[in-house]
């Protein structure tokens, strides 16, 4: 980039660029979050359910555990921000009717494309691997250890690094490839 100011076409050109990365990037993202968003919570409340209506004890204490365990995926999704789902969104409320507010809405736009990018990363990093093992492997524990259930705390943190590695592999990664696009972009040669 120059040492002046872009042009108005040009910063127009790069919001239209990153408008459609995001907007064509959300609809996975969303499908993503909803359906492990609901489904940890379908997993957590039917185990809860089930644990409340067994009168088995041995049973009883497998779905407690379980459920408090699928709570754990969902806290997660429903606290921690998922900027490629709502950064669409976000940057549609911003006006853009003139030259400056639309170089406001540019610098806006960078920092969402570059946030989505970066979570996303973050979300499939070892860190987030390490996590998910870890609680799984620390449920079956629980279980196998604590309880004497040591066949379904086996079974539990088995599940629990499938599900949990699943979500992980499943996420989409659209951000990260359009902020690398982005980054190599000719400033005179933005797609329209």
């Amino acid at each position: 980039a120059s040492a002046t100011a872009p042009s108005d076409a040009e910063v127009s050109r790069r919001l239209a660029f990153i408008e459609a990365r995001l907007s064509n990037g959300a609809a996975k993202a969303n499908l993503w979050w909803h359906t492990w968003y609901f489904g940890w919570t379908a997993l957590s409340m039917g185990q809860f359910v089930w644990a409340l209506a067994t009168p088995d004890k041995d049973t009883r204490v497998d779905m407690a555990v379980g459920a408090a365990a699928s709570t754990l995926g969902v806290i997660p999704l429903g606290i921690l921000p998922f900027p490629a789902r709502t950064a669409p969104g976000n940057l549609a409320r911003m006006p853009a009717g003139s030259p400056e507010e639309r170089r406001r809405k540019l610098v806006y736009a960078e920092h969402l494309l570059e946030s989505a990018a970066s979570d996303e990363k973050l979300r499939r990093s070892w860190v987030n691997h390490a996590t998910s093992i870890g609680v799984s492997v620390a449920v079956g524990l629980v279980l196998g250890i604590g309880y004497g259930r040591p066949r379904t705390g086996l079974l539990n943190a088995l599940g629990g690094i499938a599900l949990s590695e699943i979500q992980i592999w499943t996420m989409p990664t659209a951000a990260s490839t359009d902020f690398a696009e982005y980054q190599k972009l000719d400033p005179n040669n933005i797609p329209r």
